[in-house]
C-alpha cells in the first residue's frame, strides 16, 4: 500500500527554467517540505516521487506546475510536469537530478517515448505505484537516465535518453568505456539506469 512520507521543513529554493538554473537564477523559499510517495521511495530510485510544498498557495502553485527545478538541502530535482520526450509527457511531480558535465542536468524515470510498448509502460505504472518495498538498485533496472540541454538553436530545452546512440557518438574516441558500456548484450539492460548511472560516475560526468 502506498504511503506518503513528509520530510521535515527546510529552507530551498526553485528556478523557472534550465537557463535560470544555468545562470543561478534563484528565488529563495524561507520554508520548504518535501513529500514522498513512501519512505523507501527517498532513495536515489528515479522516478516522478515527489512534490514540495511551502504553505503559500500561489508558491505551491508555481512549484506544481511552472518551476523547472527545486533546490533542497543541496539536492536538486527536477520537475517532470515541464519535460517532455519526443513529444510525450513525463507525468506530474519531481525527480532527483544531478548536474552533468557541468552545465546541463540528469535525471532518472521510467522510459517513454515512440519505442516504449504499452505493456513496458504499464508495467512501470504498476511498479511506481506497488514498488515502494524493492530495493533501489533492483528499482534503477526499471528506469533510465534522461540528459537536459539546450536545443540546437540555443534557446530551447531538449531532453535526450542517455542510451545506446548518446553513449556510441560520446565514446567514439574511447574505444575502452565504449566497451565497458557494451559488455552488457540485452539492449534493456544495457540502456537502465542501473548500468549506465555508475558508468557516468566512473566517467567525472555526474557526482
Amino acid at each position: 500500500m502506498m504511503t506518503m512520507a513528509t520530510s521535515v521543513m527546510a529552507q530551498g529554493r526553485f528556478c523557472y527554467s534550465y537557463s535560470d538554473w544555468q545562470e543561478g537564477n534563484w528565488v529563495e523559499l524561507q520554508q520548504l517540505t518535501r513529500n514522498a510517495h513512501s519512505k523507501s521511495r527517498q532513495l536515489w530510485v528515479g522516478g516522478n516521487d515527489y512534490s514540495f510544498s511551502t504553505g503559500d498557495k500561489a508558491t505551491d502553485k508555481v512549484l506544481k506546475k511552472k518551476a523547472f527545478a527545486v533546490e533542497y538541502n543541496d539536492t536538486l530535482y527536477v520537475n517532470l510536469r515541464t519535460l517532455r520526450y519526443e513529444r510525450q509527457r513525463f507525468g506530474n511531480g519531481y525527480a532527483m537530478a544531478l548536474p552533468y558535465d557541468g552545465d546541463k542536468v540528469m535525471f532518472v524515470t521510467y522510459r517513454i517515448g515512440k519505442s516504449v510498448t504499452w505493456g513496458r509502460a504499464a508495467a512501470g505504472v504498476f511498479f511506481g505505484v506497488i514498488g515502494g518495498a524493492i530495493s533501489a538498485s533492483n528499482a534503477l533496472k526499471d528506469r533510465v537516465c534522461y540528459l537536459i540541454d539546450n536545443g540546437g538553436n540555443g534557446k530551447t530545452t531538449e531532453i535526450k535518453l542517455i542510451g545506446d546512440r548518446l553513449i556510441k557518438e560520446m565514446l567514439s574516441e574511447k574505444p575502452l568505456e565504449r566497451h565497458r558500456y557494451m559488455s552488457v548484450h540485452d539492449p534493456d539492460e544495457r540502456e537502465s539506469a542501473a548500468h549506465v548511472l555508475p558508468l557516468l560516475k566512473e566517467w567525472g560526468l555526474v557526482k
